[in-house]
């Protein structure tokens, strides 16, 4: 048992995925930021004016992000000290925000 009276190996997992949901914040901000910057020469989206382009949820993800996958490494460390494994399990949520984040990229673009 752990001090906080629940099994130790609960709050490692609950850590861990802390750990991939700041990775799916980290990649969401990441993809935004490609498919809004990529968007800005040509500009047409349909009827939809002004033309979404992605550039705000980037910035947001990129905030909320950072701040999340510094919390959740700082509170990873404390149970298992290590440099590689948060790491690979912040990486690991970067392909799992990809999907998504073009559905929403396609949402927010409309019907054109």
């Amino acid at each position: 048992m752990a001090e906080d009276g629940g099994p130790s190996g609960t709050r490692t997992l609950v850590r861990a995925a802390m750990l991939v949901g700041a990775g799916v914040l980290v990649g969401l901000a990441g993809e935004f930021h490609v498919l809004g910057w990529s968007s800005i020469p040509g500009g047409s989206c349909g009827r939809i004016r002004p033309c979404p382009e992605g550039t705000v949820p980037a910035f947001l993800f990129t905030f909320a992000g950072t701040g999340a996958l510094l919390l959740a490494i700082a509170g990873f460390t404390g149970i298992r000290p290590g440099k590689a494994l948060p790491a690979v399990l912040a990486t690991a949520g970067v392909p799992i925000a990809l999907w998504p984040g073009w559905q929403a990229y396609l949402w927010m673009r409309g019907s054109g």
